[in-house]
This record gives structure tokens, C-alpha cells and sequence, in this order.
């Protein structure tokens, strides 16, 4: 029940429980099932306890004071996520070119006259596909970067040959957005 129904197409992966798994496995839980015929099936959730901070020392994550004066191309379907994303974005002071489709982000770049430095997507999207969409992307912004968002485990993330260097796990907090943005910029 927990890996990835795979389809014919590399963009149609059916998650199951593959995603839960992998978040619940990376902040060091555990999964518990039951499942009786005729009675149903329970999922248990399992964290371990975090230990009590011993002070109020407040801390600035790195990540937020980082600034940046890129152009970044965000493509996401879901409205809420993009606005979301897009604010966080524009406190740290890149451009956002804003698109809700994969088609409006091709559309969107062909009309910039300026360079954008890095798209970030989701790897599965419904018309068009992350990987495909970077592809296209390339050759209108043949210096552009790609940051992928992806709910698949990291075994589903190799399987299909991505980098994960290039993969940023959700959901996300938005500490993690701008860092994994400034580490994709920065990368060589």
C-alpha cells in the first residue's frame, strides 16, 4: 500500500500512501496499519516527541535573511499555494513572473524581454509535466535553473532520474523555499 502506482506515463504516478510515508519516515515517525476485512482500516500516525527547548533564544534562520534580485518563473495550479509562494518571494526581493498553468508559464517567458534565472514547478502538473516544462523552458532561457516541488519519497524522486539537489520535498516551510532557492541559484 505504500509504493507508488506507476502508470504508462511519467508524469501519471499515483501516490497511494507513498507521500505520507515519506514524510512521516524523513521526521523519524513510523506508520502503523490495521486493516480487518468487512471492518475497514486504520492508519496510525507516529512521531516521536520533540524535546522541550531549554531557552527562548530566538534565532533568524539564514534562509530568511537571504535576498535575492533574480527573476524567478513560478508555475503552481493551485491559487492559494502560488500566492502564497509568491509573497514569501517578493519579501525577499525577487522578481516573480506568476503562472497558474504550465502553458501560461511558456507563454509568460516568451513575452519577457528579461532573463529569468531559476523556474520553480511542481514535477507533476496536468498539462504539461515539470520535466518537459524545464525542457521547453531551456530553450527561450537556455541559463535558467530549475527547482522541481514534489510530494514523492525520495526513492520515487531517483527512480525517475531527478537530482534531488533539485527537488525541494512538500509541503514546505517557507524558510525551506527561499534556502533551497538561494542553494539552486548559487550552485555552480
Amino acid at each position: 500500500m505504500f509504493e507508488p502506482l506507476i502508470w504508462t506515463k511519467e508524469t501519471n504516478i499515483g501516490l497511494g500512501l507513498t507521500a505520507v510515508f515519506g514524510i512521516v519516515k524523513r521526521n523519524g515517525g513510523t506508520l502503523e496499519v490495521d486493516s480487518r476485512p468487512g471492518q475497514g482500516t486504520v492508519v496510525r500516525v507516529l512521531f516521536p516527541a520533540a524535546p522541550a527547548p531549554e531557552g527562548r533564544e530566538e534565532m533568524t534562520p539564514k534562509a530568511m535573511l537571504a535576498k535575492g534580485d533574480e527573476t524567478i518563473l513560478l508555475v503552481e495550479e493551485n491559487e492559494i499555494e502560488r500566492k502564497l509562494a509568491r509573497s514569501i518571494l517578493q519579501r525577499h526581493r525577487y522578481r516573480v513572473l506568476e503562472a497558474a498553468s504550465p502553458v501560461e508559464a511558456l507563454m509568460l517567458t516568451q513575452q519577457y524581454k528579461g532573463i529569468v534565472h531559476l523556474t520553480v514547478s511542481p514535477l507533476v502538473m496536468h498539462e504539461i509535466g515539470g520535466r518537459e516544462l524545464a525542457g521547453r523552458l531551456l530553450r527561450q532561457q537556455p541559463t535558467m535553473k530549475t527547482l522541481f516541488v514534489s510530494s514523492y519519497d525520495d526513492e520515487t524522486i531517483q527512480h525517475h532520474r531527478i537530482n534531488q539537489r533539485f527537488v525541494l520535498q512538500h509541503p514546505y516551510r517557507q524558510s525551506g523555499l527561499i534556502e533551497k532557492i538561494r542553494e539552486v541559484l548559487d550552485a555552480a
